[in-house]
């Protein structure tokens, strides 16, 4: 189970770095801060997600709809921490 868990956590750190260079090297990229965001957050780093987020809404505002998916998130998370 361990090893299969390494395999998962070195395959997303590969994409990660890969979304990482495609959205610096293409900041205005839609699809490719999506896909890195997906990528973090399956990686379970809170800090690097964050980050993520606020780089993407830095060049794509986030419109209500999506801010408050955002608040739902992070209410499920405060939700999960307390258990």
């Amino acid at each position: 189970m361990n090893a299969l868990r390494e395999s998962f956590s070195s395959k997303i750190l590969v994409c990660v770095t890969f979304f990482l260079l495609k959205v610096s090297s293409n900041p205005y990229h839609y699809q490719s801060h999506v896909e890195l965001i997906k990528l973090i957050r399956d990686s379970g780093d809170l800090d690097k997600l964050r980050d993520a987020r606020e780089n993407m809404s830095k060049i794509f505002p986030l419109t209500e709809g999506k801010y408050s998916n955002i608040n739902n998130l992070n209410n499920d998370k405060k939700q999960a921490e307390k258990c």
